[in-house]
């Protein structure tokens, strides 16, 4: 996860017949917003792209997004691209023909630990640590 405080300028390049990608059309030059919250990169080929729902969630949880028009729902922009992994022996994928909905789904994808982690470091890690005062400190 690649992650800053504040919404980053950042473009795309898409390549290949088969790319697994979710938010990278908001990178296009045309696009209206053209800044993202986060970039994520997994394996997992599609059943990865969760890791990024994940990451979406957690930074809305913690105020990080864009009001959209009358939405009173902060709006995180997270692009993501997966490697093509699908011959690696993962976990199967969570069923989700049952009509539970997304939530179940995300609770059950075997990536979604993977996300939520990687959000939650992300974001403590862009926040600055206060080190004691010390004697012998220069003002950094």
């Amino acid at each position: 996860v690649l992650f800053r405080d504040a919404p980053a300028r950042a473009v795309v390049d898409v390549r290949g017949g088969a790319p697994c990608t979710r938010e990278t059309d908001a990178l296009a030059g045309a696009s209206t917003l053209g800044l993202v919250h986060a970039i994520v990169l997994s394996g997992g080929s599609v059943f990865g792209l969760d890791a990024a729902s994940e990451v979406t969630h957690v930074l809305a949880s913690n105020g990080i997004g864009v009001h959209i028009a009358d939405c009173s729902s902060l709006m995180p922009i997270v692009a993501s691209a997966c490697i093509f992994d699908a011959l690696v022996k993962y976990p199967a994928p969570a069923a989700r023909s049952d009509g539970l909905g997304e939530i179940r789904a995300l609770q059950s994808s075997p990536w979604r630990s993977l996300g939520a982690r990687a959000a939650f470091d992300a974001i403590k890690s862009t926040r600055p640590q206060r080190a004691p005062p010390s004697s012998s400190s220069i003002g950094v």
